[in-house]
């Protein structure tokens, strides 16, 4: 997902995005789980800033990290004022008990390979949060993307369906975790679950689930391309 990140194309859409804000899953996120006037915030895979620059204006103290050096440099072209910087999620250079939250957005952490650096991830976010701190984090929902993607009546959407299981089967991904899909500016491997897969997980690495947060107009967090999950360190 390096190549996708640092396509000119990728920051300009990124960009564009910038402006929006927050969305509304993570407007619902912060407001519930994110207290406190002058917080500390560790905003991962900030990209060019639309989270960092919502967070700030909402009265926390944020650090926007991103692992795409170009990403970090539209940030800062953007928004000037944010403190954002060039990092890893597996290897976080932060003193132990750092952050009151941590949000990573946007499927950030499904972008991460292999599966022993999505778990040393985890590891690195409960290792940087205060005790009770809070974790919150999107992730790609497999049960939509590989089946419920398609529409009864969309041809378009039953021919992207066959043409993702058709290219995992080539890439010898179809039993993965890890997908294989085509994007805008590139290809490259991601990680999908479902909402129950992802509670376990975050059990086993001494989380707490608390909530799953679906968009509006998903029928369920079951049903929806990627949930919102929050969760707190024990």
């Amino acid at each position: 997902m390096d190549e996708y990140y640092s396509h000119d194309g990728a920051l300009d859409k990124y960009a564009a995005l910038a402006e929006e804000g927050l969305f509304d899953q993570e407007k619902t996120v912060v407001d519930r789980y994110f207290t406190g006037d002058g917080a500390s915030v560790l905003d991962l895979g900030c990209g060019a800033g639309r989270t960092t620059q919502a967070l700030v204006s909402r009265g926390f103290d944020v650090v926007g990290v991103d692992v795409s050096e170009p990403m970090i440099r539209k940030s800062s072209s953007l928004f000037p004022d944010l403190e954002v910087r060039v990092g890893d999620a597996t290897d976080l250079s932060f003193e132990t008990s750092t952050f009151d939250y941590v949000l990573f957005s946007f499927n950030g952490l499904d972008d991460i390979t292999p599966e022993t650096g999505r778990y040393a991830a985890l590891a690195e976010i409960r290792r940087v949060l205060k005790p009770g701190g809070t974790f919150a984090f999107s992730s790609r929902n497999s049960l939509y993307y590989t089946l419920l993607r398609a529409r009864p009546f969309s041809p378009g959407t039953w021919v992207e369906l066959a043409n993702f299981w058709a290219k995992n089967r080539s890439t010898k991904n179809a039993l993965s975790n890890y997908k294989s899909d085509d994007h805008e500016f590139g290809s490259g491997d991601a990680y999908y679950s479902t909402p129950l897969h992802q509670k376990r997980q975050l059990i086993n690495c001494d989380y707490e689930p608390v909530d799953v947060i679906k968009k509006e107009d998903s029928f369920s967090v079951y049903t929806d391309p990627w949930p919102y999950y929050v969760a707190k360190t024990l």
